[in-house]
């Protein structure tokens, strides 16, 4: 059976939108792969290997997801300083006879 231009030309394109799937998906472009793959499912011919590109592309992904999430510095919302209220400070007057308590004298800010 001889193929026409056309089908043979159809045919050719068929097989470079799965050479595009498989290429994209060892250069790890995993949008392109998982768009190719999408490809690869329209025509019977290659719609297994669609199928494989998309279940690979979509595991890539992940695994991408979550070393991008294990790599990223984790933000803490609640900060210490270092301040231990539990035992009284020396620079807060510890000893009540320090403590030196202004009069206003010379004050005159009000």
């Amino acid at each position: 059976m001889q193929l026409s231009f056309e089908e043979s030309e159809s045919e050719n394109v068929v097989y470079c939108v799965q050479f595009l799937a498989k290429h994209y998906l060892e250069q790890r472009d995993v949008e392109k792969a998982i768009y190719y793959g999408q490809k690869c499912l329209e025509h019977d011919s290659i719609s297994e290997e669609g199928r494989f590109v998309l279940r690979a592309a979509e595991a890539m992904k992940d695994d991408m997801d979550k070393q991008k999430n294990d790599e990223a510095p984790i933000e803490d919302s609640f900060t210490t300083t270092g301040f231990d209220i539990t035992r009284p400070s020396t620079s807060m007057g510890g000893d009540d006879s320090e403590m030196m308590i202004s009069e206003g004298e010379g004050d005159e800010s009000f």
